[in-house]
């Protein structure tokens, strides 16, 4: 298949799902449905996000590792607790929040428009974060999961988080150091870093100061669909999704340009 055919079909999916998938990830979904759009499309939406979640990791060899880089869930799971605290998002409503849920039932309703939504899936959450460096250096600050990586004080090194805290469990800052990340718009990097801002880099700073007059929602959560539900029970304020089951690929393309 030529390289400018995938590459679209890549972004086409990206764009669709509001890059709720990295590239390598829907690169696997499409190859996994022999580059069918319409197939991949389908089974995203008639699974639930855990079996996505699932998929995906097994395809990249590394099935579990959503569980592998969260603290929290290892925790968890050891002491046998049935209420977890997760992280949702409405993309429509701009709102952020942090709830304590039950752990086979990770769902949340918004505030504002009363739809319901599933978890953000654990690799892909941000806000406050703790970094253990390769050097033996544990410390806190803002970021995302698989993202941005943060510098270490001791030796200068960049991490990624290895847990991200609900604001109730935010740590002390052990020193005054400010923050910085490799994020092309965070504000503690480097002019020439922060003119490449636009360059369609996938790393957003997630520090209050770069959020400023922007969106809080920098992963949007999936619409909740209860077992047994149909498709068509999505809730139609999202105009992207609404156009993936009313209309046929080429619309969906002219809607995303």
């Amino acid at each position: 298949m030529a390289e400018v055919q995938t590459q679209s079909q890549i972004s086409t999916l990206q764009k669709l799902y509001r890059d709720r998938y990295n590239q390598e990830e829907t690169k696997c979904l499409l190859q996994h449905h022999d580059w069918d759009e319409s197939k991949t499309i389908n089974f995203i939406n008639e699974s639930e996000p855990s079996e996505v979640r699932k998929l995906i990791f097994r395809l990249l060899g590394n099935e579990n590792g959503a569980i592998e880089k969260d603290d929290d869930i290892i925790r968890t799971v050891s002491k046998g607790l049935t209420d977890v605290v997760r992280q949702f998002s409405c993309v429509q409503c701009d709102q952020v929040w942090w709830k304590k849920v039950p752990v086979n039932k990770q769902v949340s309703k918004c505030k504002v428009c009363k739809s319901k939504y599933d978890a953000i899936p654990t690799d892909m959450m941000w806000g406050w974060a703790v970094f253990k460096c390769d050097c033996g250096n544990e410390f806190s600050g803002f970021g995302q999961m698989g993202k941005t990586q943060s510098k270490c004080y001791s030796c200068g090194a960049l991490s990624y988080p290895s847990t991200i805290r609900p604001p109730s469990r935010r740590r002390p800052p052990k020193s005054n150091q400010k923050h910085m990340c490799d994020a092309p718009d965070c504000p503690g990097c480097d002019s020439a870093r922060r003119q490449r801002a636009g360059d369609g880099s996938e790393k957003k700073c997630v520090h209050p100061r770069s959020r400023a007059g922007k969106s809080k929602v920098i992963v949007a959560s999936e619409a909740h669909i209860s077992t047994g539900s149909t498709i068509s029970s999505v809730r139609d304020q999202d105009d992207l999704c609404s156009a993936m089951q009313n209309t046929t690929l080429s619309d969906i393309r002219a809607r995303l340009k």
